[in-house]
């Protein structure tokens, strides 16, 4: 993974974490943290291998994904979370290689697919 992919993803984590519930966060904590459940959730992330953003981001893209497929956390959505997605696609637009055009497409169809859940209510 080369640096702008590894700024990209880091950034990513600390701009999504605040949208997941605490119960979450102290998760990855616990997994990431080495010992240190009290640490800030951006030292952590900050701190994580270069080897296990891949799979930290496949993490809180699933955590995402349940929070938005269950009705009762549909309703719980806000207009802030809507932005967020929003701003969130915009990043993958304009935030990686051109080699790894693949996994943007499928990043953003997954955000549109939302945004326009979203909208439609």
């Amino acid at each position: 993974m080369n640096s702008q992919l590894r700024n990209f993803a880091r950034q990513t984590l600390k701009a999504s974490f605040p949208r997941l519930p605490v119960a979450h966060i102290s998760m990855f904590k616990r997994m990431y943290s080495h010992g240190n459940p009290d640490a800030d959730i951006n030292t952590v992330i900050d701190m994580l291998p270069d080897d296990r953003l891949d799979w930290a981001m496949q993490q809180v893209q699933q955590s995402i994904e349940k929070l938005t497929n269950v009705p009762k956390a549909k309703e719980g959505l806000s207009v802030d979370d809507l932005e967020f997605l929003r701003e969130l696609r915009d990043r993958l637009k304009d935030g990686l290689d051109r080699q790894d055009r693949s996994q943007i497409e499928y990043a953003q169809q997954m955000i549109d697919d939302w945004i326009d859940e979203l909208e439609e209510r």
